[in-house]
Protein backbone atom coordinates (compact mmCIF):
# COMPACT_ATOMS: atom_id res chain seq x y z
CA UNK A 1 0.00 0.00 0.00
CA UNK A 2 2.93 2.19 0.01
CA UNK A 3 2.77 2.98 -3.74
CA UNK A 4 1.03 5.60 -5.25
CA UNK A 5 -2.50 5.18 -6.45
CA UNK A 6 -3.68 6.19 -10.41
CA UNK A 7 -7.59 7.16 -9.97
CA UNK A 8 -8.87 7.72 -13.99
CA UNK A 9 -12.16 9.23 -14.12
CA UNK A 10 -14.89 7.63 -16.62
CA UNK A 11 -17.07 9.55 -18.93
CA UNK A 12 -19.72 10.25 -20.02
CA UNK A 13 -20.72 6.11 -19.67
CA UNK A 14 -23.30 4.49 -21.39
CA UNK A 15 -26.74 4.87 -19.48
CA UNK A 16 -29.11 7.14 -21.37
CA UNK A 17 -30.30 9.85 -19.90
CA UNK A 18 -34.24 8.38 -19.55
CA UNK A 19 -32.81 6.74 -17.04
CA UNK A 20 -30.68 9.39 -15.15
CA UNK A 21 -34.00 11.44 -15.47
CA UNK A 22 -35.74 8.46 -13.53
CA UNK A 23 -34.25 9.01 -10.34
CA UNK A 24 -34.38 12.82 -11.12
CA UNK A 25 -31.25 13.51 -12.22
CA UNK A 26 -31.23 16.11 -15.13
CA UNK A 27 -28.37 16.46 -18.13
CA UNK A 28 -26.68 13.46 -17.38
CA UNK A 29 -24.94 12.11 -18.68
CA UNK A 30 -22.45 14.93 -20.59
CA UNK A 31 -23.66 15.56 -24.04
CA UNK A 32 -22.49 18.76 -25.10
CA UNK A 33 -18.62 19.22 -25.97
CA UNK A 34 -18.49 22.13 -22.81
CA UNK A 35 -20.42 19.31 -20.83
CA UNK A 36 -17.95 16.75 -21.53
CA UNK A 37 -15.16 18.34 -21.08
CA UNK A 38 -16.01 20.15 -17.67
CA UNK A 39 -16.84 16.58 -16.46
CA UNK A 40 -13.62 15.70 -16.90
CA UNK A 41 -12.45 18.91 -15.73
CA UNK A 42 -13.84 18.31 -12.68
CA UNK A 43 -12.58 14.59 -12.09
CA UNK A 44 -8.84 16.20 -12.73
CA UNK A 45 -9.60 18.39 -10.35
CA UNK A 46 -11.12 15.86 -7.75
CA UNK A 47 -7.95 13.87 -8.02
CA UNK A 48 -8.17 12.10 -10.95
CA UNK A 49 -4.94 11.75 -12.79
CA UNK A 50 -6.08 10.45 -16.09
CA UNK A 51 -9.10 10.16 -18.01
CA UNK A 52 -11.28 7.44 -19.94
CA UNK A 53 -14.21 8.52 -22.40
CA UNK A 54 -16.34 7.43 -25.38
CA UNK A 55 -17.10 10.56 -26.86
CA UNK A 56 -20.42 11.72 -27.42
CA UNK A 57 -21.73 13.37 -30.42
CA UNK A 58 -23.38 16.30 -29.34
CA UNK A 59 -26.82 16.32 -31.55
CA UNK A 60 -29.97 17.39 -30.62
CA UNK A 61 -31.30 14.00 -30.16
CA UNK A 62 -27.97 12.54 -28.16
CA UNK A 63 -28.38 15.75 -25.57
CA UNK A 64 -31.82 14.74 -24.99
CA UNK A 65 -31.67 11.06 -24.71
CA UNK A 66 -27.99 10.00 -25.53
CA UNK A 67 -25.46 9.13 -25.12
CA UNK A 68 -24.62 8.30 -28.75
CA UNK A 69 -20.66 7.83 -29.11
CA UNK A 70 -18.64 9.16 -31.89
CA UNK A 71 -15.59 7.86 -33.58
CA UNK A 72 -14.28 11.70 -34.56
CA UNK A 73 -11.01 12.66 -33.89
CA UNK A 74 -11.59 16.32 -35.05
CA UNK A 75 -15.03 15.91 -32.18
CA UNK A 76 -12.21 14.40 -29.58
CA UNK A 77 -9.78 16.67 -30.05
CA UNK A 78 -12.44 19.47 -29.83
CA UNK A 79 -13.50 18.40 -26.11
CA UNK A 80 -9.91 17.78 -24.55
CA UNK A 81 -8.33 20.87 -26.01
CA UNK A 82 -10.85 22.36 -23.56
CA UNK A 83 -9.89 20.03 -20.75
CA UNK A 84 -5.82 20.70 -21.45
CA UNK A 85 -6.66 24.34 -20.90
CA UNK A 86 -7.30 23.68 -17.64
CA UNK A 87 -5.53 20.59 -16.63
CA UNK A 88 -3.21 18.46 -16.93
CA UNK A 89 -4.79 14.51 -17.39
CA UNK A 90 -3.80 11.57 -19.09
CA UNK A 91 -6.11 10.21 -21.82
CA UNK A 92 -6.03 6.56 -21.70
CA UNK A 93 -9.32 5.91 -24.27
CA UNK A 94 -10.60 3.85 -27.20
CA UNK A 95 -9.00 3.54 -30.28
CA UNK A 96 -10.56 1.04 -32.15
CA UNK A 97 -13.51 0.20 -34.03
CA UNK A 98 -15.48 -2.80 -35.72
CA UNK A 99 -15.38 -3.14 -40.02
CA UNK A 100 -17.06 -5.04 -42.15
CA UNK A 101 -14.14 -6.74 -44.93
CA UNK A 102 -15.08 -7.23 -48.39
CA UNK A 103 -15.69 -10.64 -47.22
CA UNK A 104 -18.50 -9.33 -44.73
CA UNK A 105 -16.16 -10.62 -41.84
CA UNK A 106 -16.53 -8.35 -38.73
CA UNK A 107 -12.69 -7.08 -37.39
CA UNK A 108 -11.34 -5.26 -35.21
CA UNK A 109 -9.19 -1.94 -36.55
CA UNK A 110 -6.65 -0.41 -34.19
CA UNK A 111 -4.90 1.22 -36.89
CA UNK A 112 -6.83 3.57 -38.54
CA UNK A 113 -8.91 6.12 -35.83
CA UNK A 114 -5.10 6.29 -34.08
CA UNK A 115 -3.97 7.42 -36.93
CA UNK A 116 -6.50 10.28 -37.14
CA UNK A 117 -6.21 11.34 -33.57
CA UNK A 118 -2.35 11.42 -34.14
CA UNK A 119 -2.78 13.16 -36.78
CA UNK A 120 -5.23 15.61 -35.31
CA UNK A 121 -3.16 16.09 -31.92
CA UNK A 122 0.32 16.25 -33.82
CA UNK A 123 1.57 12.95 -32.00
CA UNK A 124 -0.47 10.86 -29.13
CA UNK A 125 -1.77 13.39 -27.01
CA UNK A 126 -5.90 12.66 -27.31
CA UNK A 127 -5.06 8.95 -26.19
CA UNK A 128 -1.53 8.35 -24.33
CA UNK A 129 -3.04 4.94 -23.41
CA UNK A 130 -4.99 2.94 -26.09
CA UNK A 131 -7.52 0.11 -24.49
CA UNK A 132 -7.32 -3.54 -25.90
CA UNK A 133 -10.69 -5.89 -25.64
CA UNK A 134 -9.40 -9.33 -25.14
CA UNK A 135 -12.83 -11.07 -24.56
CA UNK A 136 -12.95 -12.47 -27.86
CA UNK A 137 -10.49 -15.41 -27.64
CA UNK A 138 -12.52 -17.41 -28.86
CA UNK A 139 -13.36 -15.60 -31.82
CA UNK A 140 -15.08 -12.16 -33.04
CA UNK A 141 -13.52 -9.08 -34.40
CA UNK A 142 -10.77 -8.73 -31.59
CA UNK A 143 -8.73 -11.75 -33.36
CA UNK A 144 -5.13 -12.11 -32.92
CA UNK A 145 -4.16 -10.47 -35.80
CA UNK A 146 -6.07 -7.66 -35.21
CA UNK A 147 -4.87 -6.82 -31.73
CA UNK A 148 -0.98 -7.58 -32.89
CA UNK A 149 -1.42 -5.23 -35.68
CA UNK A 150 -2.47 -2.54 -32.76
CA UNK A 151 -0.23 -3.08 -30.62
CA UNK A 152 2.40 -2.78 -32.82
CA UNK A 153 1.33 0.28 -34.21
CA UNK A 154 0.63 1.41 -30.37
CA UNK A 155 4.40 0.60 -29.87
CA UNK A 156 5.95 2.53 -32.42
CA UNK A 157 3.72 5.75 -32.04
CA UNK A 158 4.41 5.89 -28.12
CA UNK A 159 0.72 4.98 -27.35
CA UNK A 160 1.09 2.11 -24.19
CA UNK A 161 -1.51 -0.57 -25.16
CA UNK A 162 -4.01 -1.03 -21.92
CA UNK A 163 -4.74 -4.92 -21.53
CA UNK A 164 -8.97 -4.76 -20.82
CA UNK A 165 -8.36 -8.25 -19.07
CA UNK A 166 -11.30 -11.20 -17.74
CA UNK A 167 -9.60 -13.45 -15.68
CA UNK A 168 -10.06 -16.51 -18.07
CA UNK A 169 -7.87 -14.43 -20.82
CA UNK A 170 -5.06 -13.86 -19.00
CA UNK A 171 -2.93 -17.03 -20.33
CA UNK A 172 -4.54 -15.96 -23.72
CA UNK A 173 -3.28 -12.60 -23.73
CA UNK A 174 0.45 -14.16 -22.09
CA UNK A 175 0.89 -16.60 -24.81
CA UNK A 176 -0.09 -14.46 -28.36
CA UNK A 177 1.17 -10.93 -27.00
CA UNK A 178 3.15 -10.84 -24.29
CA UNK A 179 5.41 -13.80 -24.26
CA UNK A 180 6.07 -13.00 -27.99
CA UNK A 181 7.73 -9.23 -26.96
CA UNK A 182 5.12 -7.60 -29.16
CA UNK A 183 4.43 -5.14 -25.61
CA UNK A 184 7.00 -3.61 -24.05
CA UNK A 185 7.37 -3.75 -20.07
CA UNK A 186 6.00 -2.82 -17.72
CA UNK A 187 2.79 -3.69 -19.15
CA UNK A 188 -0.08 -2.10 -18.22
CA UNK A 189 -3.05 -4.97 -16.89
CA UNK A 190 -6.69 -3.67 -16.05
CA UNK A 191 -9.02 -6.79 -14.48
CA UNK A 192 -12.45 -6.00 -15.95
CA UNK A 193 -14.58 -7.04 -12.75
CA UNK A 194 -18.56 -7.20 -13.22
CA UNK A 195 -17.68 -5.63 -16.65
CA UNK A 196 -18.38 -6.82 -20.53
CA UNK A 197 -21.10 -9.80 -19.38
CA UNK A 198 -19.14 -10.84 -16.17
CA UNK A 199 -21.81 -11.35 -13.56
CA UNK A 200 -19.47 -13.00 -11.10
CA UNK A 201 -19.36 -9.53 -9.14
CA UNK A 202 -22.56 -9.23 -7.24
CA UNK A 203 -22.48 -10.21 -3.48
CA UNK A 204 -20.26 -10.53 -0.41
CA UNK A 205 -18.28 -12.03 0.70
CA UNK A 206 -17.23 -13.43 -3.10
CA UNK A 207 -16.63 -10.78 -4.58
CA UNK A 208 -13.93 -9.65 -1.94
CA UNK A 209 -12.51 -13.04 -2.87
CA UNK A 210 -12.90 -12.25 -6.49
CA UNK A 211 -10.44 -9.64 -5.69
CA UNK A 212 -8.05 -11.41 -4.20
CA UNK A 213 -7.64 -14.32 -6.23
CA UNK A 214 -7.62 -12.34 -9.44
CA UNK A 215 -5.25 -9.46 -8.39
CA UNK A 216 -2.70 -12.49 -7.08
CA UNK A 217 -3.46 -14.83 -10.42
CA UNK A 218 -2.32 -12.12 -12.19
CA UNK A 219 0.94 -11.90 -9.90
CA UNK A 220 1.45 -15.53 -10.55
CA UNK A 221 1.26 -15.81 -14.13
CA UNK A 222 3.33 -12.73 -14.54
CA UNK A 223 6.18 -13.28 -12.37
CA UNK A 224 9.52 -11.46 -13.44
CA UNK A 225 7.94 -9.01 -15.82
CA UNK A 226 7.43 -5.55 -15.15
CA UNK A 227 3.72 -4.65 -15.07
CA UNK A 228 1.21 -2.30 -13.09
CA UNK A 229 -2.04 -4.09 -12.31
CA UNK A 230 -5.48 -1.91 -12.54
CA UNK A 231 -9.11 -2.63 -11.61
CA UNK A 232 -12.53 -1.47 -13.55
CA UNK A 233 -15.24 -2.74 -11.01
CA UNK A 234 -19.20 -2.25 -12.34
CA UNK A 235 -22.24 -2.87 -10.56
CA UNK A 236 -23.89 -2.77 -7.41
CA UNK A 237 -21.19 -3.91 -5.83
CA UNK A 238 -18.31 -1.45 -7.60
CA UNK A 239 -17.28 0.12 -4.36
CA UNK A 240 -15.92 -2.87 -1.96
CA UNK A 241 -14.31 -4.20 -4.77
CA UNK A 242 -12.76 -1.04 -5.30
CA UNK A 243 -11.86 -0.45 -1.49
CA UNK A 244 -10.21 -4.16 -1.86
CA UNK A 245 -8.07 -3.38 -4.51
CA UNK A 246 -6.74 -0.16 -2.86
CA UNK A 247 -6.00 -2.32 0.23
CA UNK A 248 -4.10 -5.28 -1.79
CA UNK A 249 -1.99 -2.40 -3.46
CA UNK A 250 -3.85 -2.36 -7.26
CA UNK A 251 -1.64 0.84 -9.14
CA UNK A 252 -4.83 1.68 -10.86
CA UNK A 253 -8.81 2.64 -10.50
CA UNK A 254 -11.15 3.41 -12.91
CA UNK A 255 -14.18 4.67 -11.60
CA UNK A 256 -16.75 7.54 -12.43
CA UNK A 257 -19.98 7.32 -14.32
CA UNK A 258 -19.35 4.86 -17.38
CA UNK A 259 -20.50 1.42 -15.70
CA UNK A 260 -21.35 2.79 -12.04
CA UNK A 261 -24.84 4.09 -11.06
CA UNK A 262 -25.63 3.65 -7.63
CA UNK A 263 -23.37 5.26 -4.91
CA UNK A 264 -23.20 2.21 -2.56
CA UNK A 265 -24.33 -1.50 -2.72
CA UNK A 266 -26.94 -1.46 -0.20
CA UNK A 267 -28.33 2.05 -0.89
CA UNK A 268 -30.36 3.75 -3.89
CA UNK A 269 -28.29 6.66 -3.77
CA UNK A 270 -27.44 7.95 -7.49
CA UNK A 271 -24.13 9.45 -8.43
CA UNK A 272 -25.04 12.58 -9.59
CA UNK A 273 -21.62 12.90 -11.50
CA UNK A 274 -18.26 11.41 -12.07
CA UNK A 275 -16.31 13.67 -10.51
CA UNK A 276 -18.67 13.14 -7.41
CA UNK A 277 -17.03 9.19 -7.81
CA UNK A 278 -13.79 10.41 -7.88
CA UNK A 279 -14.10 12.29 -5.00
CA UNK A 280 -15.24 9.33 -2.58
CA UNK A 281 -12.79 7.02 -3.92
CA UNK A 282 -9.81 9.39 -3.65
CA UNK A 283 -10.93 10.38 0.04
CA UNK A 284 -11.25 6.43 0.73
CA UNK A 285 -7.70 5.65 -0.53
CA UNK A 286 -6.46 9.11 1.26
CA UNK A 287 -7.85 7.39 4.90
CA UNK A 288 -6.38 4.04 3.82
CA UNK A 289 -2.91 5.54 3.88
CA UNK A 290 -2.61 5.34 -0.37
CA UNK A 291 -1.17 8.65 -1.37
CA UNK A 292 -2.99 10.06 -4.93
CA UNK A 293 -0.51 9.95 -8.22
CA UNK A 294 0.02 13.22 -10.09
CA UNK A 295 -0.76 13.25 -13.88
CA UNK A 296 3.24 13.31 -13.93
CA UNK A 297 3.42 10.78 -11.24
CA UNK A 298 1.23 8.63 -14.02
CA UNK A 299 3.17 8.83 -16.23
CA UNK A 300 6.09 7.95 -14.76
CA UNK A 301 4.65 5.21 -13.46
CA UNK A 302 2.94 3.65 -16.67
CA UNK A 303 5.48 4.88 -19.00
CA UNK A 304 3.19 7.28 -20.64
CA UNK A 305 5.92 9.11 -23.42
CA UNK A 306 3.99 11.88 -24.33
CA UNK A 307 4.63 14.50 -22.20
CA UNK A 308 2.07 18.07 -22.15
Amino acid sequence: MDKKLIVEGSSPGHFFRALWRRFGIENMPPATIEEQANAMIDCAKAGAAAVHTHINSPTKDSCENGPYHALDADLEGDVFDKVFEEVDVLTLNHGWEVIKTASGERKADYVTYHKELIERGNGPKYIQGSVIMTWNKRGGPHSVDAITAGVKYMESHDIKPIWNLHIDHLMWVKRNFLDKGLCSEPYIIQLQMGKHGDERYFCDPWSHLGVIYEMNLVKEALKGSEYTLGIHPEGRNWLPITVMGILLGCDQVRVGIEDIFYLYPHKDEIAKNPAQVVTKVVAIAKELGRDIATPKEARQILDIKYRP
